[in-house]
């Protein structure tokens, strides 16, 4: 979500929300969407010389700048398995959901055709949850019990560590994704994303704005002198 309180003619307000939404399909980190983010567009500076059509990689350089320089976390999905077991197989299911960073939300006792079962409902990750219902079976066919696992998505999770902190789970997950996507692992920089003519612009109008300032109060005090000698 983007907040604008700045006026800007219609040209502008598009290429802005074109850069925008370039930014937030891919994010900075690993190159994903971002979710549940506001943006607050408070102040713009912009010439009407050639190269307006270049704001669209501006504002998405932008967003990926404030998205370094806040908070990041990332979010998680997860997926939720229904286990239909007898008793004596929940200890090895247990096992098998820990070694993959699952837990169980449910355990409930059932009657299926005479026999007394137990079902489990558990939340996995989404990227732990591949091969899990292979291992699963075939663990449970060693004990003489057919048990398979129905997966479906149900919700994310935030991971509260810092991404850019060095071996942090957080930092992990990034970096295996951004090898998988076959970008460079070391993570952007917020000095990546500065134009250095525009920084060195942005100066120059600083100084020269400051510049102005002492000129007007050197010739305030100029007229005030005088105007003490004319008494």
């Amino acid at each position: 979500m983007i907040v604008g309180k700045c006026n800007v003619d219609n040209h502008v307000n598009i290429c802005i929300v074109g850069g925008f939404r370039l930014a937030v399909k891919h994010g900075a980190l690993a190159g994903e969407a971002i979710w549940g983010v506001r943006f607050d567009l408070t102040y713009v500076v912009y010439s009407r010389a050639p190269g307006l059509d270049d704001l669209p990689s501006l504002a998405q350089r932008v967003v990926h700048a404030s998205q370094l320089s806040a908070k990041r976390r990332l979010m998680e999905p997860f997926y939720e398995i229904n286990i239909q077991t007898p008793k004596e197989f929940i200890n090895t299911i247990m096992t098998l959901l820990t070694e993959r960073h699952g837990h169980v939300f449910r355990l409930t006792k059932m009657q299926r055709f005479g026999a007394p079962l137990n079902k489990i409902i558990a939340y996995i990750p989404v990227r732990h949850a591949f091969g899990f219902s292979t291992e699963l079976s075939n663990a449970s066919a060693n004990l003489g019990h057919a048990t398979t696992a129905q997966c479906k998505f149900n919700h994310w999770e935030i991971i509260n560590s810092n991404p850019t902190v060095d071996d942090t789970p957080a930092n992990l997950i990034v970096r295996d994704v951004r090898r998988r996507k076959g970008l460079p692992e070391p993570m952007p920089q917020l000095a990546d994303f500065e134009d250095i003519i525009t920084l060195k612009n942005t100066q120059e109008q600083m100084k020269n704005t400051q510049e102005h300032s002492r000129t007007l109060k050197n010739m305030k005090n100029t007229l005030a002198f005088r105007e003490n000698i004319s008494y």
